[in-house]
Order: structure tokens, then C-alpha cells, then sequence
């Protein structure tokens, strides 16, 4: 499942994926995303997927990504805050692809929250949003 918070004063969109993932959902939260960044193209976002499990193959994520590639604006930054190998070669994996279609420096890869967050300049104190402030991300 995926929830997402706007900090519109932050600049910062975040996101939290947690237990099984499905493609649709996700592309359903990053059209969610694009219609923030038409409003302010400076967005940057945080996408915490540490305790969650991808019902899709690398192949099945791989041919999303390029498919909607050039119906999205990428942010300013994205900070992928990952756990385990799966998740990690996953991200990677998107990061390699932006970066093969000329968008190199705007993604990268964490493990560490902290280290994610000094990435996006974002204060030392930071922390995410409660989950009663999280809005769900569904298949519609």
C-alpha cells in the first residue's frame, strides 16, 4: 500500500510504501505527484520504502517505467529510502534509467533516513508524518 503527505512549506512530497506494493497504485501516486509538481516544479521527494514487498518483477517495473518516463516531469530530488536487496536493486534500477535518459543527479539511493534527508537539505530534527496525516493511495 502507499500513503503520501505534502509538505507544501517544506517543498517536499513524502511517501510511505509499506507491505505488498502493486504497479498500479504506483502509478497512480506519481500522476498524484505530477499534478503537485505543475503547481511548483522546485518539489522535491522523499519515498520510504523500507518495509515493503513488490508484487511486480524487475521486467514488469523496468517496462512501466518506460512507458509513463516521458509522461512525467521528474522532481527537483528524489530520495529513495530502501531496505533489503530486492528494494535496493529495485531503485537502482530506476535510478539507472533516469540517469541512461540524461537526468543524472536528480534520484538517489539510501538505506539510512538521516542520510536521505541531509541529501534533500531538510532540517537534522526531521521526521515523517504520523500515520493519521498519511493519505492512502488506492487503484482508482
Amino acid at each position: 500500500m502507499f500513503w503520501f503527505y505534502f509538505y507544501q512549506e517544506k517543498g517536499l512530497f513524502y511517501v510511505l510504501g509499506s507491505g505488498k506494493l502493486r504497479l498500479n497504485p504506483f502509478i497512480n501516486l506519481v500522476e498524484i505527484f505530477q499534478e503537485e509538481l505543475k503547481k511548483d516544479p522546485s518539489l522535491c521527494i522523499l519515498a520510504e520504502f523500507r518495509e515493503a514487498v513488490p508484487e511486480f518483477s524487475i521486467p514488469v517495473f523496468s517496462a512501466a517505467v518506460q512507458e509513463h518516463r516521458d509522461k512525467f516531469s521528474p522532481p527537483k530530488k528524489m530520495a529513495l529510502l530502501v531496505g533489503g536487496k530486492l528494494g535496493y536493486g529495485l531503485a537502482r534500477l530506476y535510478q539507472q534509467n533516469r540517469e541512461k535518459h540524461g537526468e543524472e543527479g536528480f534520484v538517489n539511493v539510501f538505506m539510512e533516513r538521516d542520510e536521505a534527508c541531509k541529501w534533500l537539505g531538510l532540517p537534522d530534527d526531521w521526521q515523517p508524518p504520523s500515520q493519521e496525516m498519511l493519505q492512502a493511495v488506492t487503484d482508482q
